[in-house]
């Protein structure tokens, strides 16, 4: 289950675009809005109401709760993202380059 959030004001009449594509590909093209930083929390959850049901669980199962919040080259948040995950199809990698 998934809910993503824009700033209206930096992009007016989103809704109206066609969202065949990545909402980040629309910011860019239709806005000129490139992100330049992604913030992404997870915190493990007990999923409720709401979020198991759309998750088809029962409530009280364990989830993750994963946060993606997405910033343009002059810090404005231009996407904020909440996700619940079912505990059962998890797979999380990551991969790290330093430099």
């Amino acid at each position: 289950m998934e809910s993503i959030v824009v700033d209206a004001h930096i992009a007016p009449g989103l809704i109206d675009n066609s969202l065949d594509e990545s909402l980040t590909s629309i910011l860019k093209t239709a806005y000129n809005i490139s992100v330049t930083r992604n913030r992404v929390d997870m915190q493990p959850c007990a999923l409720i109401r709401g979020e198991a049901e759309a998750l088809k669980v029962k409530s009280g199962l364990p989830g993750l709760n994963v946060v993606r919040t997405s910033y343009d080259a002059q810090g404005r948040v231009v996407e904020y993202d909440r996700e619940y995950w079912r505990h059962d199809s998890l797979k999380i990698s990551v991969d790290i380059r330093v430099r």
